[in-house]
């Protein structure tokens, strides 16, 4: 072996040029699949529920009813490269009973909020003696200091905060399916690179008096802009 390489040295190094050309491209191809994030989400105990009431309306002689839903998340970058948090999305299972090719879609399959709304105050609990104050994810707080949560996540990094969700008025089983007070919803956390971080898990369903002990306007950012733009 010796003897050939010393006869065959030019060969033998545009061999090794070569070889160490391929092993850096496949290294970095290695390097750039190993480096990325990935967002481990969890569901924090507080304003973390869903609500359904009636609106006192009709709708070809259904009863017109609102959802609304709030999220207290924590998000941890566990994976291996920085990324901000581009949005959030929620879905839930509709309540429908009768077969048909809505029960199909919304029963079987997911129905998406994938627009998070404004609500006009912060969420709070008042404890008594204490007021605790939860921070957006998003939304800016009247309450909280000004510089709010960071959506930029480097590797390790993590950071809470509530989300909020209302849609718009429908009637029917257009609303999230309740076992045991319970729902099943599907968490979708979008990072800047396009993918998703999806989490499921069953929170409570609750009335909209208790809801709105951890916010006022529970449910209510749709009917105030309808009544301002009145």
């Amino acid at each position: 072996m010796i003897e050939w390489c010393n006869q065959n040295a030019g060969f033998v190094s545009v061999l090794l040029f070569g070889a160490t050309i391929i092993l850096g491209w496949v290294s970095g191809i290695f390097k750039s699949i190993i480096k990325k994030p990935r967002f481990k989400i969890r569901l924090l105990p507080g304003p973390t529920f869903v609500t359904t009431f009636d609106t006192g309306e009709k709708h070809e002689g259904h009863e017109v009813h609102k959802t609304a839903l709030a999220l207290y998340l924590r998000i941890t970058n566990v994976g291996t490269a920085p990324a901000n948090i581009q949005r959030i999305g929620v879905a839930y299972h509709w309540n429908i009973t009768k077969f048909n090719l809505l029960w199909i879609r919304y029963r079987l399959f997911w129905f998406w909020l994938r627009q998070q709304t404004v609500i006009m105050e912060d969420f709070s609990y008042d404890f008594g003696e204490n007021l605790k104050v939860y921070p957006f994810l998003f939304q800016k707080s009247a309450l909280l200091p000004s510089e709010g949560n960071s959506l930029y996540l480097n590797e390790g990094q993590n950071t809470i905060g509530v989300v909020y969700f209302e849609q718009e008025k429908s009637y029917g089983g257009c609303f999230p399916l309740p076992v045991k007070n319970k729902t099943k919803i599907k968490i979708a956390v979008e990072d800047s690179y396009g993918k998703q971080h999806l989490l499921k898990a069953k929170i409570p369903v609750v009335s909209l008096d208790e809801a709105m002990k951890y916010n006022q306007y529970f449910g209510q950012t749709y009917s105030h802009l309808a009544s301002n733009k009145n």
